[in-house]
This record gives C-alpha cells, sequence and structure tokens, in this order.
C-alpha cells in the first residue's frame, strides 16, 4: 500500500495505490457515495468509501485503513 508522501495517480484505468500498475473502478453508491475498488498485478484488492471533502481532498476507507489524498500541483 501506498506510503505518506507517496504521488498516488489515477489515469487511463490503472493508478498506483498497491502496486505500479493497478486497476480501479469509481462507482456510485445507492446513498449517494462512492466506492472505489482497486486490485493489484498480483490480484489482491480491497474496496474503499470514498468521501470527497473538497476539490482538492479525498478520504478512502476500509476498516480501519484510512487513506487521505491531497492533489498535488
Amino acid at each position: 500500500m501506498t506510503s505518506e508522501g507517496t504521488v498516488v495517480n489515477f489515469r487511463d484505468g490503472y493508478c498506483n495505490l498497491f502496486s505500479p500498475r493497478d486497476t480501479y473502478a469509481l462507482k456510485s453508491k445507492d446513498d449517494g457515495g462512492y466506492s472505489l475498488t482497486v486490485t493489484g498485478l498480483l490480484g489482491m484488492g480491497e474496496t474503499f468509501d470514498v468521501n470527497v471533502q473538497d476539490d482538492d481532498h479525498i478520504t478512502l476507507t476500509h476498516g480501519s485503513t484510512e487513506l487521505q489524498l491531497e492533489r498535488a500541483g
């Protein structure tokens, strides 16, 4: 899993959350929120709840794991 200070890219259906070339799917949930499913190169993966705080900050949560992402640049 990514560590603090890592730049995470979401581009062309791929991201680098677990490994350099993960696939991901962002879906709307019935409650108006979003879920993000990420699958790594070795088949491991997780589904995160997505909390959009503003245009530059989102939080991904799965159980006790929480990732805070901030737009770079």
